[in-house]
């Protein structure tokens, strides 16, 4: 959900000071005209996921005004403390094409296995950067792409950027790249190829459950000092087929993968949010992705500033496809160990019990090989690695209990900053 300082590796691939501001955005689909906060937070004192807009005037840093103003505090006759529409819900297939937002990624993570059970774990992220989207050589893109061969007990990733951005505007899809890998797709079919060291990755991906809207309508405020909005859906559960190619020798695959798609302007608060002390400091996330075997899926989050949870929450779906947004009340995390990377110095919490009162769920998210740090993108040049966060993405298997006690197992990923 929360990558923002991951995309913040974008920024600086593209060395452009707009990034740090408010997006000059022209009016696009998808995008909220003008968006609007309460409170500067956007949020209810609740549930914290409150996706509802008033009418107050939020200014973004780059106006040297106070963003926490609301629409009683200009009098001036301007007309834009008038109220402003409710931001628009996802519509799909619609909005997998590219929008004019600051920020967007597709994120694919899964669990692939071999006729004889050889087993893998795989993540594919490209995220797309246009700080001005009327000028197409701001645009900027970044891909990760790691694979966990379980059987080794060996993680392996890579990274690309390229400016100007790759991605191909279609109508009601989409298709981005980066060198060698790309994604294509829409409304429940997707295709996938990535290529590293190692290890080159086909794969067809088919709905076997329908997508959901994130916060119950796809749609939040981030609150200060992160800032912004976002949109965010998830495929929670795609049949996966095709080929996982291991030191030239290929196998047929077969699994299950969650996707993500998620846009929008955070950050809007200014460049000391970004080149403040280092991200891993004074910022950080995390979350996870659960797919059971009886069927149900779960996605949680946890975002972090100055030490402070600010925003937390998740969507369960269940094996009927309905699906329910969960509040920070709803469920409980806590990680059981900690693994210190060998790559960055840096401390990870890792193997999580998880808590969901309301579906009566207890379990273990174990982590299936400690070592799966994304790292490679930091290395090299010293303002990337000052801006952009390494970070923990790991394949975990789930062990617990489930309703009335009832057997619980599964697998998901895990996503974590370290300190």
């Amino acid at each position: 959900m929360s990558r923002l300082p991951t995309l913040l590796l974008t920024c600086a691939v593209l060395f452009i000071s707009g990034c740090t501001g408010s997006s000059p955005l022209g009016p696009s689909e998808g995008a909220a005209d003008a968006v609007v906060f309460d409170g500067g937070t956007g949020l209810d004192s609740g549930a914290g996921l409150d996706s509802s807009v008033d009418g107050g005037a939020t200014l973004d840093g780059s106006a040297g005004l106070d963003s926490s103003l609301d629409g009683g505090a200009l009098d001036a006759g301007f007309s834009c403390v008038s109220t402003y529409p409710e931001p628009p819900k996802i519509t799909l297939p619609k909005d997998e094409a590219r929008h004019a937002d600051m920020f967007e990624w597709w994120y694919w993570t899964g669990h692939l296995e071999t006729a004889a059970a050889r087993s893998f774990g795989f993540q594919l992220t490209f995220f797309e950067s246009t700080p001005n989207p009327t000028i197409a050589s701001l645009s900027g893109t970044m891909a990760h792409f790691g694979v966990t061969d379980v059987l080794t007990g060996v993680y392996t990733h890579d990274y690309q950027s390229s400016l100007p951005g790759s991605y191909t505007q279609k109508q009601n899809s989409f298709r981005v790249s980066n060198g060698a890998w790309w994604a294509e797709g829409a409304n429940g079919s997707y295709t996938l190829h990535s290529e590293m060291n190692g290890y080159t990755l086909d794969l067809a991906l088919t709905d076997a459950k329908r997508a959901v809207l994130n916060f119950g309508d796809g749609y939040t405020a981030y609150p200060a000092p992160y800032a912004g909005y976002t949109y965010y859906d998830s495929r929670p559960r795609l049949r996966a087929a095709g080929t996982i190619k291991v030191s030239g020798v290929a196998y047929p695959v077969s699994g299950e993968v969650w996707m993500d798609q998620q846009w929008g302007q955070p950050l809007q608060t200014g460049p000391a949010t970004i080149f403040g002390p280092t991200i891993e400091k004074d910022y950080g996330w995390d979350w996870y992705q659960f797919q059971f075997d009886s069927g149900e899926e779960l996605m949680l989050f946890m975002l972090r500033a100055k030490g402070k949870q600010i925003l937390a929450g998740g969507t369960w779906i269940g094996k009927d496809c309905a699906y329910e947004s969960l509040d920070a009340s709803a469920f409980e995390v806590k990680a059981l160990s900690s693994w210190k990377s060998p790559h960055t110095s840096l401390t990870y919490p890792q193997n999580w019990q998880i808590t969901l009162k309301s579906k009566g769920l207890n379990f273990t998210a174990t982590a299936v090989v400690a070592d799966q740090e994304v790292y490679k993108h930091t290395q090299g040049n010293p303002l990337l690695a000052s801006l952009a966060p390494a970070y923990w993405e790991g394949k975990v298997s789930i062990a617990g209990t489930g309703p009335n006690n009832t057997k619980l197992s599964g697998r998901g990923y895990a996503e974590a900053i370290g300190q």
